[in-house]
């Protein structure tokens, strides 16, 4: 297997279900580009893309719910990150079901991932969590 993203715990925000959505996040991350690179069928790639996206929209919601619970008060600001990216994946889907695995989709799928994820996890997820831990 194709290992892209490795997690690791200097990632972690210290909140279990959040952390254990990241851990999934990211074997689904990993799942899409070991099918990419091992050339597999349209429609195994294609489902690993959808169960990406749902994925991300239940992590999302979770998230949000979390934060309404404990009245976040940047919570706008964070789910309007949350809505941005998932438009961004929900773009990869239709783009790859347009173009088919192209080494120009897969960097770009593989940049906009790893970069939005790390990016978000390191600066919005972990200030949810500095906040939720001062509660």
């Amino acid at each position: 297997m194709t290992v892209i993203l490795e997690y690791r715990e200097i990632l972690s925000t210290g909140i279990k279900k959040i952390d254990d959505q990241h851990k999934k996040l990211y074997q689904l991350i990993n799942d899409l580009f070991t099918a990419c690179v091992n050339g597999y069928d349209k429609e195994m790639i294609s489902t690993i893309l959808s169960d990406l996206a749902e994925y991300i929209d239940v992590h999302f919601k979770d998230e949000e719910d979390i934060m309404q619970s404990v009245g976040y008060s940047d919570f706008l600001i964070h789910k309007s990150e949350h809505d941005k990216f998932y438009s961004l994946v929900v773009g990869i889907l239709k783009e790859y079901e347009l173009t088919g695995v192209t080494d120009n989709l897969i960097n770009d799928t593989k940049k906009l991932l790893v970069d939005w994820l790390l990016s978000h996890l390191n600066h919005f997820d972990k200030k949810l969590a500095i906040f939720i831990k001062s509660q």
